[in-house]
C-alpha cells in the first residue's frame, strides 16, 4: 500500500510540475503534461495506478471537449464544403488503405481489416492533435 501511495504522489507531483513548466515557458498545459508524463514515466519506470488511469481517462475526455470548443465556427462555415471534403478524405482514405492491407497482405480477413482501420484511425487522430498543438504554441 505504501508503494501505491508513493507512486500516486509522484504522479501528482509531476502534474503540478507540468503545470508550472507550462506556465513558465508558455507551452499549452496539456502538451506540457503529456510530454512530462512520457519523459518521467519512461525515465523513472513509473506505472500508472488504477486511480491515476481513471484520472487520465477523465482528463482525456475534458481535453477533447475543450479542443472542440476552440473551433472557429465562422471559418468552418465559410469553407464548409472544402473542410468537409478534407476532413472526410483524411480519415476515409487512410482507413480504407489500412483495411485493404490488413485484409489482403496480412491475410487476416475481416478481423485484420478492422484492426488495421482502428490502428489507422487512432494514428490519424493522434497526429492531427499533435499537429494542432505544435502549430498553436
Amino acid at each position: 500500500m505504501t508503494e501505491l501511495r508513493f507512486t500516486s504522489a509522484v504522479w501528482m507531483a509531476l502534474a503540478v510540475a507540468a503545470s508550472l513548466f507550462s506556465v513558465r515557458f508558455g507551452v499549452a498545459v496539456a502538451l506540457g503534461g503529456v510530454g512530462l508524463g512520457i519523459v518521467a514515466g519512461n525515465a523513472f519506470g513509473l506505472e500508472p495506478t488504477p486511480w491515476i488511469a481513471a484520472l487520465a481517462a477523465s482528463g482525456a475526455t475534458v481535453l477533447m471537449f475543450l479542443a472542440g470548443t476552440e473551433i472557429d465556427r465562422a471559418s468552418l462555415k465559410a469553407d464548409f464544403r472544402f473542410n468537409l471534403t478534407v476532413g472526410l478524405s483524411s480519415f476515409v482514405v487512410p482507413a480504407a488503405g489500412a483495411g485493404a492491407v490488413g485484409a489482403g497482405a496480412v491475410g487476416a480477413g475481416a478481423v485484420g481489416a478492422l484492426f488495421a482501420i482502428k490502428f489507422a484511425a487512432a494514428w490519424i487522430f493522434a497526429s492531427k492533435g499533435a499537429n494542432r498543438h505544435s502549430s498553436a504554441s
